[in-house]
């Protein structure tokens, strides 16, 4: 990793003032200084669902997140990956949540793009440079390990985000499901690059045996009623559509159903690949 430069000081001190205004504007229940033009609304973003995680603002988060960055010269290799992984995650949580509110916040992106600097600046981009030019003889196993970085991080935020508020859109399960099914095939060629590929597909195949669990909850809740919505008739089952179908069986398990059933054929693509090459 790069030594912290002044740019990366700069941005995470802005960060935390940022993060001081807007969570001291939330919690004494003022409105923050920002134009209300249509797009850009910073009341209709630190109001709207997604403004509060923990029962904490997505600004206090931040500046938490800020004041570790302050400890960046003590931490261990392994804890400077978590802190960055965080902050990616926060990003793409903080993208996805602007971009469902169909509004902006200008001092939100004012904390987004100072911890977009702050992570650039610690990545060495010479020594980066040199590494895939030395490898770009291995670019399909690149292709892979990155594509299915970002997958990861991705999905940890936007399934979190669309889990624990509701936001169950078909549009949106559905750019989970792929990117699940990246994550996972990532995984396929990983774990197969490192000479036990027989044993890597089986693992990541089963990965998506969780999500096929948990929509079973949904299927034994709907079965004991619970569940809204359900069908009882073949007709019914006909005339709702896929996701009709998928909402009446599974219940609130109905998103989490749809990825694992699009995460399953990815994997199963992932794997039949992984086994007939041996590795990627």
């Amino acid at each position: 990793m790069a030594r912290p430069s002044k740019a990366y000081w700069l941005a995470i001190s802005l960060m935390m003032g940022l993060a001081a205004y807007l969570t001291w504007a939330h919690w004494a229940a003022m409105p923050v200084v920002c134009p209300a033009t249509g797009l850009v609304d910073c009341a209709a973003v630190l109001t709207g669902p997604g403004s509060l995680v923990l029962g904490l603002p997505l600004a206090a988060w931040g500046g938490l997140w800020a004041v570790g960055g302050w400890l960046w010269p003590f931490y261990a290799p392994r804890l400077r990956g978590i802190w960055m992984l965080m902050g990616g995650m926060g990003l793409v949580w903080a993208w996805v949540h602007e971009g469902l509110d169909r509004h902006l916040c200008l001092w939100c992106s004012g904390m987004q793009l100072g911890a977009f600097v702050a992570l650039a600046a610690l990545v060495p981009w010479p020594g980066l440079v040199a590494r895939f030019r030395r490898g770009w003889h291995t670019m399909p196993r690149r292709a892979w390990l990155w594509g299915g970085m970002a997958g990861l991080v991705s999905v940890a935020s936007i399934v979190g985000y669309q889990i624990w508020l509701g936001t169950d859109t078909w549009r949106v399960v559905g750019l989970l499901a792929l990117l699940w099914s990246i994550a996972s095939a990532w995984l396929t060629a990983l774990v197969g690059s490192r000479s036990v590929w027989r044993r890597g597909a089986a693992g990541a195949v089963g990965l998506a045996a969780p999500v096929t669990l948990a929509a079973g909850l949904g299927t034994t809740a709907c079965a004991a009623s619970v569940c809204a919505g359900g069908l009882s008739t073949a007709a019914a089952a006909g005339s709702a559509g896929f996701g009709g179908v998928l909402v009446g069986l599974f219940g609130v398990f109905a998103p989490m159903a749809l990825q694992g059933l699009i995460g399953m054929f990815g994997l199963g693509v992932a794997a039949v690949w992984t086994l007939r090459r041996g590795g990627p």
